[in-house]
């Protein structure tokens, strides 16, 4: 996707889904200020609000939020005359959103620039019914001060002013206390300079709700397991040497018999995205000093066996909508999604595809509703689900751009219930498909894209 101003690129965001339409939240980084400026004083001058775009499901073209002033739903808040600076007055971050109830909440990470140069981090939050108009709280929701028995509140060599060190939250539902929600995010651990470096450690920190999501934060410690120099996870995927830790995030998928939660992050090193996952234990146990309720994937090129499509990804996101997973990413200039599909039992056996075209077609027949439903859609494949409510005759064909059928999938008898439907696309060109199912009550339609 891109922003409605040439000169903006987006960055970290958060990728959600309403009925009939995805949503992208993302900090908006003017480029030209990289050109003016240099890439780190250019930075000073720019990310100081979040854009908001939608497309539809049947994934046409991404399109701005229209707002009464310009694309931006959080801007940076300077203070008004007789206020105090606020303290997201620099820049604002790395959006992830979750709905409880009716209200959706936007955390985000706010940069305060104060007297000395110094640009602290913190998470804030907002609120709204109809993710266009926020209402955000006006102080910080926590901070690295809140972890200060195991994180460094002034960590040397991040910056010449040893700024605060405290970004990228990521929400989720607690999947053991029930009602309550988990916050990851990034910071820096104490006393964990490396001496061939001179940088600190940073990991991935766990905090759990109080009560409601806009009330009180407790702290449950750093997930030890993303402490790069002190395990050796990354040493043997070649992505050692940077002490980065960002945009942490977690995903649950159980693939045959292995119910597994999935830590995604990005480090600075040659491959991006790292994949830990752990089994049969909390995915908010801190307690194992030594790691050893984690396992390492690896980096998401080699996971992907050197998928080229996915090297320069960083700040990766997941979303579940029914049947279907996707993978994005930030890519150095834009955001890409991908669908994920999941074979065999290998907790990272997972391949990426270009998304689904659209989702699910409906006819009303005698005796209920005809479903049919593109399952995934990969390189040189797709897989349909035909959901019958009784016994008739159906054919289901696909078909090109022009009309031209290509391929007739069911013709004949269907039974009651669901039959699931393979294409092998191979020999076909790659682009765009209609697959067509016709019964006694009509006809239905979805589109696709085939790639080889």
């Amino acid at each position: 996707m891109y922003d409605v101003n040439a000169a903006v690129r987006p960055k970290d965001f958060a990728l959600l889904y309403t009925p009939g339409k995805f949503h992208l939240f993302y900090i908006r980084h003017n480029s030209y200020a990289d050109v003016l400026y240099g890439n780190n004083a250019g930075l000073d001058s720019t990310e100081r609000n979040l854009g908001h775009m939608i497309m539809s499901d049947t994934w046409d073209n991404w399109h701005t939020v229209s707002l009464p002033r310009d694309t931006s739903v959080l801007q940076v808040r300077n203070g008004q005359a007789g206020d105090t600076i606020k303290w997201d007055n620099w820049h604002v971050w790395a959006p992830t959103i979750i709905k409880s109830g009716i209200t959706y909440y936007l955390f985000y990470t706010g940069v305060n620039r104060v007297a000395g140069g110094q640009q602290n981090q913190m998470t804030g939050v907002a609120t709204s019914t109809d993710l266009v108009t926020w209402t955000r709280r006006d102080t910080a929701v926590y901070s690295v001060r809140n972890v200060a028995a195991w994180a460094d509140t002034a960590p040397l060599s991040w910056s010449s002013n040893r700024s605060q060190q405290f970004r990228d939250p990521y929400i989720m539902p607690d999947p053991v206390y029930a009602g309550r929600y988990l916050m990851y995010y990034s910071t820096v651990l104490k006393n964990t300079v490396q001496s061939s470096s001179g940088f600190p450690s940073m990991v991935v920190g766990v905090a759990r709700s109080v009560d409601s999501l806009g009330g009180a934060w407790s702290d449950l410690g750093p997930l030890r397991s993303t402490d790069i120099f002190n395990n050796s996870f990354h040493s043997v995927t070649g992505d050692s040497g940077s002490a980065k830790i960002e945009s942490p995030h977690l995903f649950f998928h159980q693939e045959g018999t292995h119910p597994l939660w999935r830590l995604v992050y990005t480090t600075g090193g040659g491959h991006p995205i790292f994949i830990q996952y752990v089994d049969n234990h909390a995915p908010y146990d801190t307690l194992a000093a030594d790691s050893s309720h984690w396992v390492s994937a690896g980096n998401l090129f080699n996971v992907l066996h050197q998928d080229s499509t996915v090297q320069k990804w960083v700040g990766s996101e997941y979303l579940e909508v029914g049947q279907r997973e996707f993978l994005a990413a930030y890519d150095t200039s834009w955001i890409s999604v991908a669908q994920m599909t999941w074979a065999g039992t290998v907790p990272d056996h997972f391949s990426l595809g270009y998304p689904a075209a659209s989702v699910d077609r409906r006819l009303a027949v005698d005796g209920g509703e005809v479903h049919l439903h593109l399952e995934q859609a990969g390189h040189q494949w797709a897989a349909f689900a035909v959901d019958l409510p009784r016994s008739m005759e159906v054919t289901l064909s696909v078909y090109d751009v022009f009309g031209r059928r290509i391929r007739t999938l069911l013709h004949g008898p269907g039974m009651r219930g669901t039959t699931l439907v393979r294409w092998d696309g191979r020999g076909t060109e790659s682009g765009m498909y209609f697959a067509r199912l016709t019964c006694p009550g009509g006809a239905c339609s979805l589109k696709m894209v085939l790639l080889h």
